[in-house]
């Protein structure tokens, strides 16, 4: 599945759930997941030192930094690389692991919060680099 399709099922999946505000934690995890998937997209393929990476599981083995995992390394990179949407992408990606480890409670101006934060990323990425 390429990733641009996957960005697009999460952000419905994002926008069904916002209708009912009892579910703001997974509302944000659910943006989370697709700025995620809409980032891998503007990602791959990568040339770095001559390399061209097609799928990003290559770029992580190759570049990621000794015990880092995915998500650090995808924090890593956006801000590195895309430092326009960098401050976005960390900000979901904090709300998201409280939602998904620490507090599952969340408003409705939280929960909207992180779909305007994935409007920025999505529309950042399709200006980049349309489908």
């Amino acid at each position: 599945m390429k990733s641009i399709d996957h960005a697009k099922h999460n952000e419905s999946v994002c926008n069904y759930l916002g209708r009912n505000s009892a579910f703001g934690d997974w509302v944000i995890t659910s943006a989370f997941y697709s700025a995620m998937h809409y980032v891998r997209h503007l990602m791959i393929p990568a040339t770095i030192d001559g390399h061209t990476y097609t799928d990003f599981d290559s770029l992580f083995l190759s570049q990621k930094k000794m015990m880092e995992g995915r998500h650090g390394f995808m924090k890593d990179y956006v801000v590195r690389n895309f430092s326009e949407i960098g401050i976005y992408y960390c900000r979901l990606h904090d709300m998201s692991t409280t939602a998904r480890y620490i507090n599952y409670v969340f408003t409705r101006e939280q929960s909207n919060m992180a779909k305007k934060y994935l409007g920025v990323i999505k529309e950042y990425v399709i200006n980049k680099k349309p489908e």
